[in-house]
């Protein structure tokens, strides 16, 4: 087991001091095994099994903790297609048409000059890194060049089972796995990885 602190702010740490709260309870697990969390502390601090928590553990490294993190049932993205694996070769002509997050709700209006590695095909699906929401999630309307902040699913099997992937991402139940699993210090600037968002993100098998 491994006690987690998954919703402490600097801010409160600053003002209310309220780690000298919680210190006791870690000396006490630490000792004991287990402790008994004040419910005044209980928004600040609960105990789960490190295999409840623990994704992207590698032999060469222990792994991301993300507590707020729930085991689903489903198949994970990778049983129906690829991630971000378009390159130049892959084009008679490369896109020229660079588009950013906030350019999802209109992908053809993009006016920015910019240039990138990663690219998408008509048909594919774009998925916002940051802070994924429905908005953010859209079918390519056509070939551009995009912020490596935007995800590509491409290569399904049929438009079929790709439209199906399309609507269990919009899932409440999908996006909040999403952001269990962000990285990054601000809230605004925190974003899903590949690795997570391939691996780790599960929805219902078709």
């Amino acid at each position: 087991y491994k006690m987690v602190i998954p919703n402490l702010e600097i801010k409160t740490i600053h003002e209310d001091s309220i780690l000298k709260l919680i210190a006791p309870l870690m000396k006490e697990f630490i000792v004991n095994g287990t402790c008994s969390i004040p419910a005044n502390l209980e928004s600040y601090v609960c105990i789960k099994k490190v295999g409840d928590i623990l994704v992207n553990a590698k032999n060469d490294y222990c792994g991301d903790l993300y507590p707020k993190y729930e085991k689903q049932n489903g198949v994970p993205l990778n049983k129906y297609c690829k991630i971000n694996s378009w390159t130049e070769n892959d084009f008679s002509i490369v896109p020229t048409i660079y588009a950013e997050i906030s350019d999802l709700k209109d992908l053809k209006n993009s006016s920015k000059k910019k240039t990138s590695t990663r690219f998408c095909k008509k048909g594919d699906i774009l998925i916002a890194s940051l802070c994924p929401k429905k908005t953010q999630i859209v079918i390519a309307d056509g070939e551009y060049m995009l912020s490596s902040a935007i995800h590509v699913l491409s290569e399904f099997e049929n438009d079929s089972i790709r439209d199906y992937v399309y609507k269990q991402l919009k899932t409440d139940n999908v996006l909040s796995q999403m952001n269990t699993m962000l990285d990054g210090f601000k809230v605004t600037y925190a974003k899903i990885s590949e690795e997570n968002l391939y691996n780790n993100v599960l929805i219902i098998k078709k």
